[in-house]
């Protein structure tokens, strides 16, 4: 049964409780609809997993903050924003780099699904940007599509982003293959672009001193979207490591957190009005 958006026990379909999710701006499945979940009602538990998954940062006894996606945000903005560009480093109170990242990536970058300060016992911070799946294809993409219109700006978009993942691999001792990471690896295999970028990012705050970190989010067994269990994700990871050629290589600064799919129907049972 599902509990009624009203708090009382009658049943409803789901189209009906979905639809009462969107209209208080919660997503209607998949990890988008998780990571919202853990963000703005079970925060504690999302930052428990997160930092078993990454023991380095662990050991520091960080706390984490998390600001996005919110549901109440800052005055002025966006409920449940995905932060990117210049809005990504505010949220983490990077600002003062926005002009640096844009000469590194071009307008239009990764769109990260859920952010935290992370704060440390002697008054510094760092910052942990996170990335959340349901399934393992989730992943994959056709590539980057920058350069495909053919117009010299987006030829130009298209070197500033060769020229960044040349920069990474070099930065991760990884042999140079640009492409490897752009594109699909053949034209039965998609690729792991979105992967490939965020670990540009992340390497690229660390060399502007920045103690970032970087943790994808797998959620298991989530009835309304493509289940995947634990095994099954844990055979994805290494399948992308290889694909990515980082198979073997240590990245303490990234890591993958698995975490139970919330019921829904549960933790929203209760309108925001109503709490």
């Amino acid at each position: 049964m599902v509990v009624a958006p009203s708090g009382g026990p009658v049943e409803r379909s789901m189209a009906a409780v979905t639809r009462w999710w969107a209209e208080h701006g919660w997503a209607t499945h998949g990890s988008r609809l998780q990571t919202q979940l853990y963000v703005n009602r079970r925060p504690a538990v999302l930052s428990a997993k997160v930092l078993e998954a990454l023991p380095a940062l662990n050991a520091r006894n960080p706390q984490l903050e998390w600001v996005a996606p919110l549901e109440t945000p800052k005055v002025g903005e966006k409920a449940f924003a995905e932060p990117r560009d210049g809005a990504m480093l505010t949220a983490l109170g990077l600002e003062h780099l926005a002009s640096a990242l844009a000469r590194f990536w071009p307008v239009r970058g990764p769109v990260w699904d859920a952010l935290a300060i992370i704060r440390f016992g002697d008054e510094a911070s760092g910052a942990l940007l996170a990335e959340g799946k349901n399934y393992r294809r989730e992943r994959y993409s056709g590539g980057t599509g920058a350069g495909k219109s053919g117009s010299p700006a987006a030829a130009a978009s298209r070197r500033q982003i060769e020229l960044a993942i040349a920069w990474t691999q070099g930065q991760l001792g990884v042999p140079l293959d640009v492409g490897r990471w752009l594109d699909p690896l053949d034209p039965a295999r998609p690729s792991l672009y979105q992967t490939a970028n965020r670990l540009a990012h992340i390497a690229w705050l660390r060399s502007r001193g920045v103690d970032a970190w970087l943790c994808h989010l797998f959620f298991l067994d989530d009835p309304l979207h493509q289940p995947t269990g634990r095994a099954a994700w844990e055979e994805g990871v290494g399948q992308a490591k290889r694909e990515l050629g980082i198979a073997g290589l240590e990245l303490p600064f990234a890591g993958h957190a698995y975490l139970e799919a919330l019921d829904a129907g549960e933790v929203l049972g209760e309108s925001p009005r109503d709490r």
